[in-house]
């Protein structure tokens, strides 16, 4: 139990882009103590996600609220671990949730610091943030965290929470619950994971590779993930992996323009740089995706389940419309049938001289019940 939380120092930047860096409070960050808040007011009243909150939302002063950091926000220039993970909680993973009845609800969560609104607002998002046992791994902290989230409110976490580096955008929230004694949460002993990376997904023809990692950059992109966050060693990792496809530099580009530092030309040069290196391969990159959540084999497995319903709903589809259409050729057929037989029973009864007429051609009209 810590009672002195809120006094804990994180590392605040004046926006998203800058290096420029210092200590602060997690609790003033979290109230939002700063002449910026106008900002946050100023974000709130654009349209969410629009050109113009997207312009603004970079300039806002942004925290690291998991690690302290030196410089740039990277893992090559963190210098200690807060003890918290911050888990994002968005509309567009949770499309049904009712943030203000959850964001309560976080009181009753005892490792839970704090739970408020994001910068779009209560309506669009909700971020809490969680204390952890000492010493504990981030990574195996935040996978814990995310399947107790969602195993007691069914929520699904934004899988960039998962570095310890990412920003955090300066928001606030009157109604924002606060715990004045957290109990540090203990991840479950985990399989420990080799190094060396596995192998999962190699397609059976370099188009197949190519098409999985290209899948896996356009995520990157989507969730705004910085798997290159510390810029050297993964960076270089992911461009010798890459380097065995076609199209290995576009993907580069890709996943290292999420980062803030990005420069196209800076990026081009490293991966003409980038040599063959031990033990790694286009699965390097894979893995790497994996640690943060980004596993193609269960994209796949997901769109060939979708497109069996498909078929399934497809060739039920087809049954129903032969059944009909065989159920209206056997209507007409039946309407048809009845409608001469009336026509000759109706000439009869009109014309006696067109039944004589059928008598004398040898013909006898057959009178129907």
């Amino acid at each position: 139990m810590r009672t002195d939380w809120q006094k804990t120092l994180v590392t605040m930047y004046p926006n998203f882009t800058s290096a420029e860096c210092r200590d602060v409070e997690i609790g003033r960050f979290l109230r939002c103590e700063s002449p910026s808040r106008y900002k946050v007011d100023l974000a709130r009243s654009m349209p969410h996600g629009s050109e113009e909150y997207k312009r603004i939302k970079p300039t806002i002063p942004a925290a690291t609220l998991s690690a302290r950091c030196r410089g740039m926000h990277s893992r090559a220039n963190m210098i200690s671990h807060t003890g918290f993970v911050c888990m994002d909680f968005d509309k567009k993973d949770d499309p049904t949730a009712d943030f203000e009845a959850l964001r309560t609800a976080m009181a009753a969560v005892p490792f839970v610091c704090y739970a408020g609104a994001s910068l779009g607002g209560i309506a669009h998002g909700l971020f809490v943030v969680c204390l952890i046992a000492d010493g504990a791994d981030h990574a195996e902290a935040w996978s814990g965290l995310r399947d107790e989230f969602e195993r007691r409110f069914g929520l699904h976490a934004d899988v960039a929470t998962k570095d310890p580096t990412r920003l955090r955008a300066l928001s606030y929230d009157v109604d924002g619950v606060f715990r004045d004694d957290p109990v540090a949460f203990e991840p479950p002993k985990r399989q420990q994971v080799q190094p060396a990376p596995r192998h999962e997904y190699t397609g059976s023809t370099s188009n197949e590779t190519e098409e999985a990692a290209m899948w896996c950059a356009r995520e990157i992109q989507r969730h705004g993930i910085n798997v290159t966050a510390d810029y050297s060693e993964e960076w270089i990792r992911c461009g010798a992996a890459l380097k065995e496809l076609p199209h290995g530099l576009d993907i580069f580009l890709m996943i290292s323009s999420v980062d803030a530092r990005y420069n196209e030309a800076q990026a081009r040069a490293k991966f003409e740089q980038c040599r063959p290196m031990a033990g790694v391969t286009i699965s390097t990159f894979f893995w790497i995706c994996e640690q943060y959540g980004i596993v193609y084999t269960a994209h796949l497995q997901a769109e060939r389940e979708r497109i069996k319903r498909e078929r399934i709903a497809d060739g039920q589809r087809v049954t129903n419309e032969i059944k009909e259409l065989n159920a209206r050729r056997a209507a007409r057929a039946a309407a048809a049938f009845k409608t001469d037989e009336q026509l000759l029973e109706d000439m009869r009864a009109s014309s006696p001289a067109f039944e004589r007429l059928f008598a004398g051609l040898g013909l006898q009209l057959i009178k129907t019940a």
